[in-house]
């Protein structure tokens, strides 16, 4: 849906849209090859030790303040890291070490001091 133009051969939309519309045809040529963001093993310890903070304070929405403490990675993409096995097992272990600690709250390195 480039235009208004109705069209009754694919072949006529095909060259309307190949030279009236050079920028889309350019467009749609470039090929990107995507990359998937990937969280190193420190940065899931500390997402996991924000969690484990979260839990204690009884906040609602954990991903949503994991979102607001973590602004790189999307919504959605925390979602599903907090639907992994080995994401569970690390805030699991931050909760227990959090538990150990007496329930004093480690200093998080993403707040102002």
């Amino acid at each position: 849906a480039h235009c208004e133009r109705a069209f009754t051969t694919k072949s006529g939309l095909r060259l309307q849209v190949r030279w009236k519309h050079p920028v889309v045809v350019a467009n749609d040529a470039i090929d990107m090859e995507r990359e998937r963001l990937r969280y190193a093993s420190e940065d899931l310890r500390r997402m996991a030790a924000e969690e484990a903070v979260a839990v204690h304070k009884g906040v609602w929405r954990r991903n949503v303040y994991s979102k607001e403490h973590f602004p790189t990675g999307t919504l959605s993409a925390i979602q599903s890291l907090c639907l992994r096995p080995h994401y569970k097992q690390l805030v699991q272990e931050e909760k227990a070490a959090l538990a150990n600690s007496g329930g004093a709250f480690p200093a998080s390195p993403n707040t102002d001091r």
